[in-house]
């Protein structure tokens, strides 16, 4: 196989053996420092045995660790999933977990002793996190942050025709393999285990709900080498790989240091050293542990981290060679004349890696919204005027990001489709404190974000909006919402439709709902997954999913979270802190006012959680959140290995199936001949079945259903108003009223506005 280019960039590892954990094993941490003082490079690297058998060594802070549990836990009543993720539908495909229930387990297996270290605590509570398969949901302790474990050969799956189930290569034996001269052979073991088994096993901690994008997650792709490569938290000395033709090739393993981190490491000599520099706060190594692990969560290597980083921190996904005709002003989006064949000339893409540009810009949404305008007007202009009507809005690898930059591309694609969904909060006793304190100031604004009734009009009070809902039997959440519109982040007003000053908004879409394709890999996630669902199931526009599971069944095209909006913790901590917040009735705890015992401390960047819930226009008052409802994509390819070298034959492959009679995967679509359907639409989508559940099992604490995924029949019920839609004539009645009725307060709002200022 070709020698892997990562396997070339690291450093020789400093050798070692994993003791048994009674053994003293203090001595490592000190081969971890030397190792750390004497490399010139920029990678400093031990033995993956060296390294735990140093973090194995750190006694276990019982004191500390179950104040973290207890500080933690009333933050995490805020997650809006709560209730659902301890008992989740059917047609929700990866186990359950009762999160409150697993932080009481660990409480009381502290209390108990029952860790034998530090580092085994904390990796536990990492995983607890993982288990809820939500992206939004974010929690990385700073011990986890000392030692990065590394492979050394990053993987890949390919099909040989995007139809046949695809088979694991090494990636430089897919991507620098074409011209070498020999066949790629396939990796059927690894470390003696079935293939499938030990890559089944790695995606489980991905943080996305749906197992094909968790799949996905573990390749190379573009400069990400992949989960595989970069997420799991223990690793042995070496992998070995087994390939089909029998040979075997076994690769070191590495626990690794950036630069940055070598200094943080030349004062570590033992467990209790490590704990004292990347743990405690106020320690003569805390401000350095902060800023590693700000580092840490900013190395692209280490993205799995921190999926939402995945919004700011789009992959390589051009190859250079397309015909760009617009491109917005950070490269995040553009927009491409698709070449290749003449029969490719009637068709244009629209490439969005995020709706974010990296953070560091500094942009503002205004701008955000203004030049995704700019940039989908103008593209539509050129595709009309060159005779392209056919567009595919590739999403592959969007994490999502701002959510108006993305609904702007989508109103102006789609001017005349249902732009709202409904959202609830779970309804806990501090936030019930805090919107009856806050109402009727200008700080409800920041806590509930101008929410309108589901007629868009204004909550009468705040129990109005407050609830609970009794008809959810689920979890304790609000009454239904909708997000105004005008309540932008930074209060401009400038939504297309509802900008008075926009004279060239768009009346009537560019393309047809059926000349619009979708592509995913399954990893679009939060404004991504918005935007993608109101393309596909209000406006009519098909999807593609690409990649996946080695099955010939459905994958759903939105893999990521499918939750409304991500908070970081800080947000609760300052509302509890504020100086017009009065105290809270008895019986109602708020959130802790002090920081953490325990690093990271900054909530503002260290810890999220989810939300709000959305919900479909026109679903049932009781209907499960999006985040647990099963929608499967329109048809299935798997990647070919040309597919990995030059995205415009992912786009080619698109086109084919979408108008020219190309297959999808077996069982993937609605249609017998294994070709997509012609029109969009829920109802021209595979259901459900129990057979595309993950078949890996959870059983960390807080496990329920035996740890697997729920089985049986989703809820019955339909929503939707569009030409993709499968409401009722009365449902899509409603629609129009309600966005009759939320353009006619939008726009005399906006009137109201533009004589104040005249």
């Amino acid at each position: 196989m070709v020698l892997p280019i990562l396997l070339l960039a690291l450093a020789p590892v400093a050798a070692g053996s994993v003791l048994p954990r009674q053994q003293n094993t203090t001595a490592y941490c000190g081969m971890v420092s030397t190792e750390a003082k004497a490399q010139t490079k920029d990678v400093a690297t031990v033995a993956p045995s060296v390294a735990l058998n140093c973090l194995h060594s750190i006694e276990v802070d019982t004191g500390r660790d179950v104040g973290l549990i207890d500080y933690l836990s009333p933050y995490l009543q805020e997650l809006s999933t709560l209730g659902y993720l301890k008992s989740p539908p059917p047609g929700y495909l990866v186990p359950g977990v009762d999160l409150a229930g697993a932080l009481s387990e660990m409480r009381k297996k502290l209390v108990d002793g029952k860790y034998s270290n530090q580092y085994q605590f904390m990796s536990e509570l990492r995983g607890v996190f993982n288990a809820a398969s939500e992206g939004h949901l974010f929690y990385l302790p700073a011990l986890l942050t000392a030692l990065q474990f590394l492979r050394a050969v990053p993987i890949t799956s390919v099909s040989s025709d995007g139809i046949q189930l695809p088979k694991i290569y090494a990636a430089t034996d897919i991507s620098k393999g074409a011209g070498a001269g020999f066949t790629p052979s396939e990796v059927i073991e690894i470390d003696g285990e079935p293939v499938q088994a030990v890559l089944r096993a790695a995606s489980f901690e991905v943080a996305n709900r749906d197992p094909d994008s968790k799949y996905n997650e573990l390749f190379e792709k573009g400069t990400r080498p992949g989960h595989f490569v970069t997420g799991l938290r223990e690793l042995r000395d070496n992998t070995t790989f087994k390939f089909a033709n029998n040979t075997i090739r076994t690769f070191p393993n590495y626990a690794a240091l950036a630069r940055e981190e070598m200094r943080i490491w030349n004062s570590i000599n033992t467990g209790a050293d490590v704990h004292r520099v990347f743990e405690l706060p106020g320690g003569d190594g805390s401000a350095e542990s902060l800023a590693h692990a700000k580092r840490h969560l900013e190395n692209p290597l280490l993205a799995h981290q921190r999926p939402l980083d995945r919004r700011q921190s789009p992959t390589g996904a051009l190859s250079g060679k397309e015909e760009i005709v617009e491109k917005d002003k950070w490269g995040t989006t553009f927009g491409i004349f698709l070449g290749g064949d003449s029969k490719y000339r009637d068709t244009c893409v629209l490439r969005v890696l995020t709706f974010s540009p990296d953070a560091k810009l500094n942009v503002t949404d205004a701008m955000l919204r203004a030049e995704m305008r700019r940039l989908v007007r103008s593209l539509s202009k050129k595709c009309k005027d060159s005779g392209r009507t056919k567009l595919i809005v590739d999403l592959q690898g969007n994490g999502g990001g701002a959510f108006w930059s993305g609904l702007e591309m989508y109103r102006n694609l789609f001017p005349k489709s249902e732009a709202f969904q409904a959202i609830r909060w779970r309804a806990t006793p501090a936030m019930q404190h805090y919107s009856n304190s806050v109402w009727g100031t200008k700080f409800e604004l920041d806590l509930w974000g101008g929410a309108k009734t589901m007629k868009f009009t204004n909550f009468s009070s705040s129990a109005d909006l407050f609830g609970p809902d009794k008809t959810v039997k689920q979890d304790s959440v609000t009454n239904r919402a909708l997000v105004d519109a005008r309540t932008t982040d930074d209060g401009a007003f400038t939504l297309m439709g509802f900008d008075t000053s926009d004279t060239g908004a768009p009346q009537e879409p560019p393309f047809k709902p059926e000349d619009v394709i979708v592509v995913t890999d399954g990893g679009c996630a939060s404004t991504c997954a918005g935007i993608a669902g109101l393309m596909t199931r209000e406006a009519g526009a098909r999807s593609i999913a690409l990649g996946g599971r080695p099955q010939e069944r459905p994958m759903q095209a939105i893999g990521g979270t499918r939750g409304g909006e991500v908070r970081q913790l800080d947000f609760l901590r300052e509302m509890a802190t504020s100086p017009t917040m009065p105290p809270a009735p008895s019986g109602v705890k708020l959130h802790p006012v002090a920081s953490p015992p325990l690093e990271p401390t900054d909530l503002a960047g260290s810890a999220s959680i989810n939300w709000y819930n959305e919900y479909p226009i026109g679903a049932p008052a009781d209907a499960p959140p999006l985040q647990f409802v099963y929608e499967a994509a329109h048809c299935r390819r798997f990647f070919r290995p040309e597919n990995l070298r030059d995205p415009q034959t992912v786009w080619q492959d698109a086109a084919d199936v979408a108008w020219r009679g190309a297959k999808c995967v077996k069982g993937s679509t609605v249609n017998a001949d294994q070709t997509m359907p012609a029109r969009g639409g829920l109802e021209n989508t595979p259901p459900y079945s129990d057979a595309v559940r993950f078949e890996a099992k959870y059983t960390g604490p807080g496990a329920v259903n035996n740890g697997v995924a729920p089985s049986g029949t989703p809820p019955v019920w339909r929503a939707g108003n569009g030409a993709g839609a499968t409401g009722s004539d009365a449902k899509k009645d409603a629609a129009g009223s309600l966005r009759a009725s939320a353009v006619a307060v939008m726009a005399a709002a906006a009137a109201a506005a533009a004589m104040l200022l005249a």
